[in-house]
């Protein structure tokens, strides 16, 4: 399919593109559905913007990302195998939700292995 890479041997969009169910392709979106594409071993570094913890799975870190107000989530970041330290306490099972688009991301943020951790991007409607 156009427009794809593979990692880990499993091929997915390029990074700044999404998939769009409807379309069966890779492309750039403004309208976003109810899917994700799960990258395993994967994150974004930065970016974010809310943090939620003891999320139990990645399913639910969808969830929260799917129902959160006033803004847009366009991808999740989830761990059950890592604690983190945030405001000086540590905190189990983190799910990292952001609103920046891929085209708004810096280069160097998008997409990178990162042991542990579940990336899950947002698909086109």
């Amino acid at each position: 399919m156009e427009g794809t890479g593979c990692y880990s041997g499993t091929c997915y969009c390029r990074p700044r593109l999404l998939y769009s169910p409807s379309t069966g392709a890779c492309t750039l979106c403004t309208t976003f559905g109810t899917t994700f594409s799960v990258y395993p071993n994967h994150g974004v570094k930065s970016n974010n913007d809310e943090r939620f913890y003891n999320v139990d799975s990645v399913e639910e870190c969808q969830k929260i990302c799917l129902e959160v107000k006033g803004n847009t989530c366009r991808s999740a970041e989830y761990t059950k195998q890592k604690t983190v330290t945030y405001m000086f306490l540590k905190r189990q099972k983190p799910c990292y939700i952001s609103f920046a688009s891929m085209e708004d991301m810096r280069k160097g943020d998008l997409i990178g292995a990162d042991n542990g951790w579940t990336l899950s991007l947002r698909d086109c409607e």
